[in-house]
């Protein structure tokens, strides 16, 4: 973060793709942190007090969390801006239904895929809309399209299916001027 700009600025410039460093956290594990005994107790204030000691420009925080709200406004009294997590669809039904039983159905029952992705986005066009009230910096879709192995899914599939239901997720954080990435583990070039 330079002078000039607080962090807000900083965090949004380098969004834009301005150049500029900031620097921040991302799934960020409070068993890990833990071990440091820096301090806190229970997940949240674990995780504050190793912001406190980082000070990270921003911090990944789930938003399907309980303390996700308090979350928000304890890093922002640290000068700590929050990327509010929100997993993807595709994402959700296969962490509920099993990975390996959604990536094959979305090969053979395409559709029936399709409409529990579609099932799951009210609660997380909900989740898009909370973060944004609560003034996150930005939203983060966290889906995960790839893996070690490369995609997960069929290119097709992932562009006519996963892509627009992500796409609607974003235009909700761009309606309340949030600005809206995806993040995913893997190789997604494709």
């Amino acid at each position: 973060m330079t002078d000039e700009l607080s962090t807000r600025e900083a965090v949004q410039a380098a969004l834009a793709g301005k150049p500029g460093l900031v620097v921040g956290l991302s799934f960020l594990p409070a068993d890990a942190l833990e071990g440091l005994r820096w301090g806190g107790r229970g997940p949240l204030g674990i995780l504050l007090t190793a912001y406190e000691r980082i000070q990270p420009d921003f911090a990944f925080i789930s938003a399907e969390e309980p303390w996700a709200d308090e979350a928000v406004d304890r890093l922002s009294a640290i000068g700590t801006e929050t990327f509010w997590v929100v997993p993807g669809p595709f994402g959700t039904v296969a962490s509920r239904d099993g990975w390996t039983e959604t990536i094959m159905a979305s090969a053979a029952f395409a559709g029936d895929v399709g409409a529990r992705m579609d099932a799951a986005m009210p609660h997380l066009l909900e989740l898009v809309r909370r973060g944004t009230r609560l003034g996150v910096a930005a939203v983060v879709i966290a889906e995960d399209l790839a893996g070690l192995d490369g995609l997960l899914v069929a290119p097709d599939y992932a562009l006519d299916e996963i892509m627009r239901r992500l796409r609607t997720l974003a235009e909700v954080a761009a309606e309340c001027m949030t600005p809206c990435v995806l993040h995913s583990d893997g190789d997604i070039r494709v």
